[in-house]
């Protein structure tokens, strides 16, 4: 059976409501301990107290009456005290005017005699002191020793038979009050109990509440300094506790899935931004080596007719051999002046490679070889290839690397395929770079950034690139065993732009 979890401000309320109905309980009870204990204890320990004082002010009367010398006394001072006595005396009359329980006989019938008693003892008083004012001195005397003496003799018998009885019921009705007080102690207990018992629920409550408003604050600072990996806070607790930790950890993640959106956005930004800066620079970079080969052309038209004209004479005189060299210069030029086109056949690089190695072989005669392996079908010969990527490659491996060599030395080129990628190795065995050096040239190819003796390579690598992400152009050389430079590319079986 799911236990069903009580919420914190249910908790909270309760045990506030709980608290202050004990804190209300604990007042009426002290209401009640004040009517029913405090209250009649204090009106009979009053009662008691008042007939003690009217019993002690009766004992100074008989005294005073007692001692008073009829004959000869001081009539004004003993009439004096006599009357300040009964004005005291009469404050204390209410005591003896009560209502009795008359249930109790003898307590009844002696508050009733007392009364009685007491009232006749003030008229007597009263006249003894009256016929003493006016000088009767024998008269006075004879009502005082044949009445008042024992009407005050009686009344004090009978107050202290009264106080006896007054101080027996008190012991009495003090332990029915107290049984009653006992009583209201046991629920003052239970209830103080109980009060400590909500105070305690609402203390940890509030301490429950307080600890994971730590929590919360200390991750909301951890996600404030960009931590996205904090743990998430735990989902157990009170109802609002686990409300309040879900939908903390739902905003965390959404708000971690933001951030990585926008940071993944900032990168792909950042990517196209780099992408379009090197393709301006290569670019620039293409537009550097067209404007430097229009500066190296001299009226090509011009040259190109010229050299038509130097064929004809040298075929008229019988001279094969400029006749070839001629034929070789002049493709070259035909084709760098008759194409529009950025992609070529492999098989036009083929033609143009091999022109280039007839006039290279005219000067260096046997000391140049050129050798070719091709494991491409025959149909492949058609694969568009950017333009002018083979002649600069092998016209820098003869000038670099087999010319400054003695005994000279071979080129070869490899042409291969698969279904995607065509493969062109041009390597050769000459005299090769050093790390340093060929280190600083991958570098610049990898910058675009090629001296001017090498920008037809860094031309070729650039426009190698610039096909696909995943073509490439790499140099690999040895020192004094020659260079290798690959160039893969997508293969593209596209007819040629005219």
């Amino acid at each position: 059976m799911k236990v069903r979890r009580i919420s914190l401000a249910s908790r909270v309320y309760c045990s506030l409501v709980g608290f202050l109905v004990c804190f209300l309980l604990q007042l009426g009870l002290i209401s009640l301990r004040q009517y029913y204990v405090m209250t009649p204890q204090n009106r009979m320990i009053s009662h008691i107290q008042d007939l003690s004082s009217f019993i002690s002010i009766n004992e100074e009367s008989v005294d005073a009456y007692s001692s008073f010398r009829w004959d000869y006394g001081d009539t004004e001072e003993f009439v004096s005290l006599e009357r300040s006595r009964n004005i005291e005396r009469s404050k204390y009359y209410f005591s003896l005017n009560v209502e009795y329980d008359k249930e109790n006989e003898e307590e009844y019938l002696l508050s009733r005699s007392s009364i009685n008693l007491y009232s006749t003892y003030l008229s007597m008083s009263e006249e003894i002191m009256t016929l003493l004012q006016q000088g009767e001195r024998t008269k006075a005397s004879g009502i005082y020793y044949n009445k008042l003496s024992y009407c005050l003799e009686y009344l004090s018998s009978t107050m202290d038979s009264l106080l006896e009885e007054s101080i027996i019921k008190t012991k009495e009705s003090f332990l029915k009050t107290q049984s009653i007080n006992d009583k209201i102690d046991n629920i003052q207990s239970v209830i103080t109990l109980l009060s400590l018992i909500f105070a305690a629920i609402l203390s940890l409550s509030m301490a429950l509440l307080l600890s994971y408003v730590r929590v919360f604050s200390k991750q909301s600072k951890l996600l404030g300094e960009g931590n996205w990996d904090v743990p998430d806070i735990g989902e157990k607790g009170p109802l609002e506790i686990v409300y309040m930790a879900k939908a903390f950890n739902k905003m965390k993640h959404d708000m971690k899935s933001q951030v990585q959106l926008l940071e993944e956005k900032n990168t792909i930004q950042e990517e196209l931004f780099e992408k379009e800066k090197e393709s301006l620079s290569l670019r620039s970079l293409l537009e550097e080596e067209r404007l430097q080969q229009l500066r190296s052309r001299i009226n090509p038209h011009f040259l190109f007719n010229t050299l038509n004209v130097i064929k004809f004479a040298a075929q008229n005189e019988g001279a094969v051999k400029t006749e070839d060299m001629l034929d070789s210069l002049a493709l070259l030029y035909r084709y760098a002046l008759g194409s529009n086109s950025d992609s070529v056949p492999v098989a036009r690089e083929i033609r143009i490679v091999v022109a280039l190695t007839s006039l290279y072989k005219a000067r260096f005669g046997d000391r140049i070889n050129l050798k070719w392996e091709s494991y491409m079908d025959e149909e492949l010969t058609e694969v568009m290839v950017p333009s002018f990527i083979l002649q600069p490659i092998v016209e820098n491996a003869f000038r670099h690397g087999i010319g400054p060599k003695t005994e000279g030395g071979e080129v070869m080129i490899t042409i291969d395929s698969d279904n995607e990628f065509l493969t062109i190795v041009i390597s050769d065995d000459g005299v090769g770079m050093d790390e340093e050096t060929l280190f600083r040239v991958n570098e610049r190819i990898k910058e675009k950034k090629l001296g001017e003796e090498h920008i037809g390579i860094g031309n070729v690598a650039a426009r190698v690139q610039m096909l696909s992400s995943s073509a490439s152009f790499t140099v690999q050389s040895e020192k004094d065993k020659g260079t290798k430079v690959i160039m893969k590319m997508p293969l593209l079986l596209v007819k040629e732009d005219n």
